[in-house]
């Protein structure tokens, strides 16, 4: 998924509004992990959202209930709730721009400049019943995994998944078999639904046209320990 996909069929607001299919979802995630813009515009709508959410749920909560055909519904077109409303949604609109669109343009900003970020190396031994390797980060705060991924004959490249403690897909994405011959760096952004037992699940993905599901060929485990 390239990033005019994206933007020309509405990948960001079809995704809040939980529109897109599995596959696409998976492949939407992929991208804005590694797009700063959709991951920008992203965050913005979402903020934009809750905002007008916000807003109308309570401007709505103090609306007379009117009779009608179909039942009981707000009366929404009245002029008295139309004018609050139309308020509401110039205060979101004066809150993005005047608070939440500078800080993200400033936190965007920063990610262009050098930085050193704090690493946690998964290696095999890792998989094999070893100590579990606990890591502290602050929460938005990124830091790398370091990740070795075993070398084996019949795989084109390699799928790797990132799941919370939850089990809810983090992000996922492929690496080449070039990428492979040295220890593979994710970038990752902790949140507080991270915090705990983590697990990393790398798959192989076979030569064979005839074998299309991946491959499972080792789990790390990492403890997070998310601070704000």
């Amino acid at each position: 998924m390239d990033h005019l996909h994206v933007v020309k069929n509405y990948e960001v607001e079809r995704y809040l509004l939980d529109e897109l299919s599995p596959a696409e979802r998976d492949d939407f995630e992929a991208h804005i992990f590694d797009c700063e813009e959709c991951a920008l515009d992203l965050r913005l709508t979402d903020v934009f959202m809750q905002q007008v959410r916000k807003q109308l749920e309570s401007i709505a909560a103090t609306q007379p209930i009117v009779e009608t055909s179909r039942g009981k519904v707000l009366n929404f077109f009245r002029p008295m709730w139309v004018v609050p409303a139309l308020a509401a949604m110039l205060m979101v609109v004066a809150y993005q721009n005047l608070v939440v669109f500078p800080g993200l343009k400033r936190e965007v900003a920063s990610l262009s400049q050098p930085e050193i970020l704090p690493s946690l190396a998964l290696v095999n031994a890792n998989s094999r019943g070893g100590d579990l390797p606990s890591f502290s980060a602050f929460e938005s705060r990124a830091f790398l995994l370091s990740v070795d991924i075993p070398a084996e004959d019949g795989f084109s490249s390699y799928l790797c998944s990132l799941y919370s403690p939850s089990g809810a897909l983090v992000w996922r994405g492929a690496v080449s078999n070039e990428q492979a011959r040295d220890s593979v760096p994710i970038r990752v952004l902790p949140t507080k639904g991270m915090n705990g037992v983590n697990l990393l699940l790398v798959q192989g993905i076979a030569s064979s046209a005839s074998q299309k599901t991946p491959v499972d060929l080792v789990r790390y485990r990492f403890n997070l320990q998310v601070k704000k």
